[in-house]
């Protein structure tokens, strides 16, 4: 079954969990401990333990689709001299 997100979910033991975080726990080595799994093709049905990677928030929100066509560029740092902006249109 799906979450309604095309993310394949199992039970066990009356619980729901995502079928891609089971099989990263149980397969897939995860030594600097990174809370995500990141799907590498973006296809979240595909569960293949070479399709899955452990990685970190911001590693993950990269290789989103934006379903859209807007590419997104991420920053982990921001100049010195870079500018805030708290208000955009009707948004803050």
């Amino acid at each position: 079954t799906t979450n309604g997100d095309e993310y394949p979910v199992i039970w066990l033991s009356g619980v729901k969990f995502r079928q891609h975080r089971v099989l990263a726990i149980q397969f897939i080595p995860n030594p600097e401990n990174l809370p995500q799994i990141d799907h590498i093709n973006r296809i979240p049905s595909d569960n293949r333990l070479e399709n899955l990677r452990w990685v970190s928030q911001s590693e993950n929100q990269q290789n989103r689709n934006s379903g859209n066509g807007v590419q997104y560029e991420y920053v982990d740092e921001l100049s010195d001299d870079a500018i805030e902006i708290t208000d955009y249109g009707d948004h803050n």
